[in-house]
């Protein structure tokens, strides 16, 4: 990967290659991004799940953002988590990481909007589901995770040592949540 940074859109174009100085990259919903250090990947997420992968022998990996569980009608709509993590997991492969030095991380999938909180209708919830169900058809374990909740996260992901930072953000006003 020349660039250090590549950030696919929903339909799994390249939108942006990000070189030299600037090492910062925000990532939007419904974007994957592959990455080498000593990029930073950032995202902010409400219902919606990011997963990192981080090689830490290669010092590369990324991030998907994505919206909704399940496949789309529309082929390769990676706002989908069916359809963003197998591609996050080749556009990594493609680096030349090996696949068995992955190290994965979880976040996201919170229940922010009281409307939704009906069973069936927590997207979050379902987000956190179907991310659970394709990890194990895929075999790979978390490390770590930040999964539900109530609270949105804003995450900063550092390819020059794998760590993820996540900050809650405030809860909404009269939910109770800290």
């Amino acid at each position: 990967m020349s660039a250090l940074a590549v950030v696919y859109d929903t339909s799994g174009f390249p939108r942006r290659r990000v070189r030299g100085g600037r090492s910062e990259v925000h990532l939007m919903p419904g974007e994957v991004c592959t990455a080498r250090a000593p990029a930073v990947v950032g995202t902010l997420l409400g219902s919606c799940v990011a997963v990192a992968v981080y090689d830490p022998v290669g010092r590369v990996g990324g991030m998907c953002h994505a919206m909704l569980p399940g496949a789309s009608p529309r082929h390769g709509d990676l706002r989908h988590l069916e359809r963003a993590l197998p591609f996050l997991f080749d556009a990594i492969r493609a680096t030349g990481s090996d696949p068995r030095r992955w190290v994965l991380k979880a976040f996201g999938g919170a229940a922010v909007i009281d409307t939704i909180r009906s069973p069936g209708w927590d997207v979050g919830e379902r987000n956190i589901e179907k991310l659970r169900e394709i990890l194990g058809r895929e075999g790979f374990p978390l490390a770590s995770c930040d999964l539900g909740g109530t609270r949105g996260r804003r995450l900063r992901f550092h390819l020059a040592d794998g760590l993820v930072f996540v900050r809650l953000l405030k809860g909404p006003e009269g939910t109770g949540a800290p």
